[in-house]
């Protein structure tokens, strides 16, 4: 992606001529990269979470919350399981 940027870069400045597929490569590739960046996080368990606000809970609360967090995000219910470094929850 740097790459790309840069030669369009140098290109323009150099030769006077510059490529027109580069923008759209870059942000394409930048959208891979974040998405990928996402997947690899996710899986890691360091993906941003709310986790001050859910370790204030009772434990009953958050086993609600984790409930209701997997719900909305799999729109589906049923046995889901999460496992994150402040709470575990099996809904």
């Amino acid at each position: 992606m740097t790459l790309v940027a840069f030669v369009n870069v140098v290109t323009r400045y150099v030769v006077r001529y510059s490529l027109a597929f580069t923008e759209e490569v870059v942000v394409s590739l930048f959208v891979w990269l974040t998405l990928l960046g996402t997947a690899i996080a996710f899986r890691e368990g360091s993906h941003l979470a709310f986790e001050v606000l859910v370790d204030r809970l009772p434990a009953a609360g958050r086993r609600l919350w984790g409930a209701s967090v997997l719900r909305r995000s799999h729109g589906r219910p049923g046995p889901r399981h999460v496992h994150s470094r402040a709470v575990t929850v099996v809904a």
